[in-house]
């Protein structure tokens, strides 16, 4: 069984133990820190040029808009250049959100050829460990990469503000990393009374759209477009139509009762995204390598 001799483990593991034991069934859910933790460094390295590539390409894009706004602003007023910075923030933060977005699509991405599939199918570890794995990857790893790619955007704007004989007005990632955490809240006033959300509903809705993202990434051939299709369908057909109902509900019901809907909101899609995480890992352990189709499955 590749045990040494004297194991402690091999009351459980070994053939002649007594147990009735499914080794490839339990080999197949095991988690093993030291494997997960050589995984996570072999994935790192097979995908440092694909890191290195998308750092270069966010550092580009959020430079180019800070210093276009720069140059533009460099003859404005103070007031009229924080204003201008302003707009630069605005930018930078939809192609941050954007990245993001698609950052979270190549959770599987490795699987989208029969080789980078075989190669990393056949890698010596289980598939919650190498599911785990890809789903730190593009959550953790590639979210880092966008967030540093934007802070050293920023330095480089504000080298080109000193160049241009400027006072750099705002640091543009700070303000891009307020407009992110500021989406986590919704906010509505009606009649002179004002609702703010709980933070743990914005929480659960981020936590539910990440959670579909990664079963589509599962599930679907083309992880972007078929995460697209679906984020827009959420967003017009169940968050905005919920989201227009808060102001007639918080006349209805009051600031109370309507925090209570919100957080029993909040525990549902927490419960939905349990069953989606479990769903896409059950899509990559019944998926099949076949090109040409829309579906893994």
């Amino acid at each position: 069984c590749g045990f040494p001799t004297g194991c402690t483990a091999a009351c459980r593991w070994c053939p002649a133990s007594s147990r009735t034991f499914n080794r490839p069934a339990a080999m197949n859910i095991a988690i093993n820190r030291k494997r997960l933790g050589h995984l996570a460094v072999w994935t790192l390295r097979a995908s440092r040029q694909e890191m290195v590539t998308y750092a270069v390409a966010m550092t580009a894009i959020y430079t180019a808009i800070i210093w276009l706004m720069l140059w533009v602003a460099r003859d404005e007023s103070p007031a009229d250049r924080e204003l201008t910075m302003y707009l630069a923030q605005g930018f930078c933060t939809s192609a941050y959100c954007f990245a993001c977005f698609f950052f979270m699509t190549r959770a599987f991405a490795v699987l989208g050829t029969k080789g980078g599939a075989t190669a990393f199918l056949s890698l010596p570890a289980s598939m919650t460990e190498k599911w785990l794995v890809r789903v730190l990857y593009s959550f953790v790893a590639l979210q880092l990469v966008a967030t540093a790619a934007l802070f050293l955007a920023d330095g480089l704007g504000w080298l080109f503000s000193l160049s241009l004989g400027q006072e750099y007005p705002r640091g543009v990632a700070l303000g891009v990393m307020e407009e992110v955490t500021r989406g986590f809240r919704y906010s509505t006033t009606v009649g002179g009374e004002t609702f703010r959300s709980p933070w743990l509903f914005g929480v659960s809705l981020n936590v539910f759209s990440s959670a579909l993202v990664v079963w589509s990434s599962a599930g679907f051939r083309h992880p972007l477009l078929s995460s697209i299709g679906i984020m827009a369908a959420l967003v017009v057909f169940l968050v905005a139509p919920g989201l227009r109902a808060t102001q007639g509900l918080l006349q209805v019901l009051g600031g109370e009762w309507l925090t209570f809907l919100f957080y029993l909101s909040a525990v549902v899609m927490l419960f939905g995204a349990y069953w989606l995480l479990r769903l896409s890992y059950r899509a990559l352990t019944r998926r099949e390598i076949v090109t040409q189709k829309w579906m893994n499955l």
